[in-house]
């Protein structure tokens, strides 16, 4: 029988922060369109990307070691980091969509 590995706490918890950070991000990125700013929101969105890659790094990880038979104890903290990182990446397909929505009403205003 296999032995149940601990996954690392810090490991949960830099995934929890990457996507919330990401989360955050692409909110400032959706305020700074309808404020007009498009290359702050650009920048934003890169930013935010660069976050869920790491975040998505370890989950990947993660799984890795899972499907080569190391198998991890799953506490109630993993369940919550990828819910969190579940809702960025999801943030982030609806956020990218209504910048482009917002690009669209902010350039029928400005004619």
């Amino acid at each position: 029988m296999n032995e149940w590995k601990t996954i690392d706490e810090e490991v949960i918890i830099n995934i929890i922060m990457a996507a919330g950070t990401a989360n955050s991000m692409l909110q400032q990125a959706y305020m700074e369109t309808v404020a007009g700013n498009e290359e702050k929101a650009e920048e934003m969105l890169a930013a935010a990307n660069e976050e869920l890659i790491k975040a998505h790094e370890v989950q990947t990880d993660l799984l890795s070691d899972e499907a080569n038979g190391n198998h991890a104890q799953i506490s109630l903290l993993m369940v919550h980091a990828q819910d969190h990182l579940m809702n960025a990446i999801l943030c982030k397909q609806l956020i990218t969509n209504m910048i482009e929505m917002q690009k669209q009403i902010n350039e029928l205003k400005n004619k």
